[in-house]
């Protein structure tokens, strides 16, 4: 699994709140949002990394001979 970095503001979902008019709290607020959910959802993702891992590694059976 690689660690991507990303620019979130050239986002198009970034680029839209940026479109939309609205105050500065209003915007931190949904940017905020934003942020939030795309951290929840890489914990998910990231638990279902683990799991899959759980599941996968018991079958594995290491065999010692040549």
């Amino acid at each position: 699994m690689t660690i991507e970095k990303r620019n979130l503001s050239n986002s198009d979902v970034y680029a839209r709140i940026a479109a939309i008019r609205m105050n500065g709290s209003e915007r931190e607020t949904a940017v905020a949002a934003l942020q939030d959910g795309e951290k929840i959802a890489n914990l998910i993702l990231t638990a279902a990394h683990y799991l899959r891992l759980l599941v996968a590694l018991p079958a594995l059976k290491p065999s010692f001979k040549h």
